[in-house]
């Protein structure tokens, strides 16, 4: 039995439970959510700064107080929480979904330390000057509506009031600027639509256009062959 315990003892003090900080705040950061990235073994943290940055942290160093900010200026920073939380966009300490989506518009066009900035900031888009202020961005796009986010119309232009709206999941990746559109009798879709509409896996209709190289016609009214019917097919080409 003594030996068994200590068996149990060694296993769990070597297999240490992820701990999950995420809505909680060090300092003016609040922890959102883990990036899968590790630096000196510690789970790396994305985390929202007062001051409206993104920024990344390790969590050791965010529990025992080293990190506390993105390292914006104290007062600026203090000055943009109590003008969100008079908006009531921070519930307690932790910011809501529309205050940390203005936030994440912000750092992936002006932090070039973020992932996201070499798709942003650094093809050019930017967040219009009255964004800057959260309270006008606010007043222009209301609260964030449950299960949507901010979507450019033109995928190519700003953050601004007549090129954003609220837009599904499924609206953001239609209006992505490297979708492939297809346009058969008159209609123009993306591969995706088209595959929800005829009901054939996109990665099919790909692979018919990228590997096959057929004509759209082709790529669109082609059925699905079966298992067996391309065994059928393969063995003629192979034996006549």
């Amino acid at each position: 039995m003594g030996i068994e315990y200590r068996l149990y003892i060694t296993y769990n003090i070597g297999m240490p439970a992820k701990l999950d900080i995420s809505g909680q705040r060090y300092g003016r950061l609040v922890a959102i959510s883990p990036t899968g990235e590790r630096r000196g073994g510690k789970i790396v943290w994305t985390c929202i700064c007062d001051c409206g940055s993104t920024s990344l942290a390790v969590i050791n160093h965010l529990r025992n107080g080293q990190r506390v900010s993105c390292g914006c200026a104290k007062t600026a920073g203090n000055q943009i929480k109590k003008k969100s939380a008079k908006h009531g966009h921070y519930v307690g300490n932790v910011p809501t979904a529309t205050y940390r989506i203005w936030s994440g518009m912000k750092s992936r066009c002006l932090n070039k330390n973020v992932p996201e900035y070499k798709n942003y900031g650094g093809r050019g888009i930017k967040v219009c000057e009255r964004w800057m202020d959260f309270s006008n961005f606010l007043e222009d796009m209301g609260a964030r509506p449950d299960g949507l986010s901010i979507d450019r119309v033109n995928n190519d232009g700003h953050y601004e009031p007549d090129n954003c709206r609220w837009a599904t999941e499924i609206e953001q990746h239609n209006n992505r600027s490297d979708n492939t559109l297809l346009t058969y009798n008159g209609e123009t879709l993306t591969i995706s639509e088209w595959s929800r509409k005829l009901g054939i896996n996109k990665h099919t209709l790909a692979d018919r256009i990228r590997k096959s190289e057929w004509a759209t016609e082709k790529v669109i009214t082609s059925k699905i062959m079966t298992k067996s019917e391309i065994a059928k097919q393969t063995n003629k080409k192979r034996w006549g």
